[in-house]
């Protein structure tokens, strides 16, 4: 069923408007002239109308703007009466349609359009009766009235959709990406909306993924490269001090006298201290206060440094950015923008048929990330129900949403559902279904949405 933005609430503002008009302070003041009093209620319910406009119909709009034009006081520019209001609405709408089906042609009762339609909320979705809802079949239902267009809504799976769009055999109006690809093979209409490419991820369990985690095999073969260098270099400062003194403790042959030395400075450095290698000269001592005060530093500092990077770890999520992509086990489904975009940054992948199936592998940890439709990840993820998973709050590429119509359809016929989609996305009623299908999602604006320098077109 389309939308419909509470009639009831244009009726209470209409109504709102003449009681406003008619109250007594829009009367004429003792010392103002009574030519003025007209011009003063008439600013005064331009004001309130201007601020009703969310609430009023399109209709009513074209009636105050009428009566405006050809009227003159309070009453003819609030439009006075319901039958204004049909007549403006009458005279508002276009005289013929710009196509109407052909008897026996498609989109005729005869030989009604096909057109392929798949789960994929807020776009397309069957509602608690079985009937087919969401933001682009709200939309697809108002450009066929607007038409006369007949269509029966065929399910299919998503891929097999995705796959149809490609080959140019069939129609669909779940809202596909806009690419080179696509438009070659199929109609593809203007935009309707625009998303973007997001990632939903889920917050690391345990100490032995967040240890992982925090370290990386690079930077941990980094750090053992440098503490073998400072254990070979406290050993050889401790050997040449000590050679020469008592073989017993350090020999005098490099070969024996250096590993002592090693293993020296590794007791040292641990701060055990076993009392089995003992510096007896001046020098050697000197070394050896030196080497166990750096130590203490040293351990202290690796200490915090790891336990600091392990606690951010265990708080936070697999993935923080599409950096992070190539590193982690990820999904998407095969055939869309993110595959084409995964595929481009050479990041594998594991195939999935619908964004269900990829969410339920994010929860059961078969996942790190599951990347889809930014729009259509938030309405699957829920933070009440999902508390260990998130969708990152900047999605990594953005595209654009259109209906795709098979090629065999009448030219004529495809260039009127264009401009008929164009006329539906323009009017007043369309910021209301929008917020109704997709919330406070993109109510602030498209900030969000900012392309994070990822080409999002396909390849010749």
């Amino acid at each position: 069923m389309p939308f419909d933005p509470c009639p009831l609430l244009r009726q209470t503002a209409l109504a709102f408007l003449r009681r406003a008009v008619d109250r007594p302070d829009c009367a004429t003041a003792p010392n103002e002239s009574r030519t003025s009093s007209p011009r003063r209620a008439a600013s005064l319910s331009s004001l309130l109308l201007a601020a009703a406009t969310l609430l009023a119909s399109p209709a009513a709009s074209v009636a105050a703007g009428q009566s405006d034009a050809g009227g003159s006081g309070p009453e003819a520019l609030v439009g006075g009466s319901a039958p204004a209001i049909a007549a403006a609405s009458a005279d508002s709408a276009d005289p013929k349609p710009i196509w109407q089906p052909v008897p026996g042609g498609p989109g005729s009762s005869e030989r009604p359009l096909e057109l392929l339609v798949g789960s994929r909320p807020p776009f397309a979705f069957k509602d608690e009766l079985g009937q087919w809802d969401g933001l682009s079949v709200t939309l697809w239902t108002q450009v066929a009235q607007r038409l006369g267009i007949e269509f029966v809504l065929v399910e299919r799976d998503l891929d097999e959709i995705v796959r149809t769009v490609a080959d140019g055999t069939g129609s669909t109006i779940i809202g596909i990406a806009i690419t080179p690809k696509r438009a070659r093979s199929s109609f593809l209409t203007h935009a309707f909306e625009s998303s973007g490419v997001g990632i939903a991820t889920r917050e690391r369990i345990g100490l032995l993924p967040s240890v992982t985690a925090s370290l990386e095999l690079f930077e941990v073969i980094q750090l053992l490269l440098m503490l073998i260098v400072l254990f070979f270099f406290a050993a050889l400062l401790i050997w040449l001090c000590e050679r020469r003194h008592e073989a017993k403790y350090f020999h005098h042959r490099p070969s024996r006298g250096i590993p002592d030395g090693m293993w020296w400075s590794v007791v040292t450095f641990a701060t055990i201290g076993y009392g089995d290698k003992v510096p007896q000269t001046v020098a050697g001592r000197i070394v050896a206060a030196a080497w166990i005060l750096f130590s203490v530093v040293l351990v202290a500092l690796f200490t915090g440094i790891i336990a600091s990077r392990i606690t951010l770890a265990a708080g936070s999520y697999a993935v923080s950015g599409a950096d992070d992509l190539a590193k982690k086990r990820i999904g998407a489904i095969d055939g869309t923008l993110t595959s084409t975009i995964l595929r481009r940054l050479q990041i594998p992948f594991e195939h999935f048929p619908s964004d269900p199936a990829g969410i339920d592998a994010l929860r059961n940890g078969r996942l790190d990330a599951f990347l889809s439709d930014y729009a259509v990840l938030h309405y699957y993820v829920v933070p009440v129900k999902d508390r260990g998973l998130l969708v990152l709050p900047h999605p990594i590429a953005r595209d654009y949403l259109a209906f795709s119509f098979t090629r065999e359809l009448p030219q004529p016929m495809l260039e009127a559902i264009d401009v008929a989609m164009l006329q539906e996305i323009a009017s007043p009623d369309w910021t209301w279904v929008r917020h109704h299908y997709l919330g406070l999602l993109f109510a602030a604006g498209e900030s969000e949405l900012e392309s994070r320098d990822i080409p999002t077109t396909s390849p010749p």
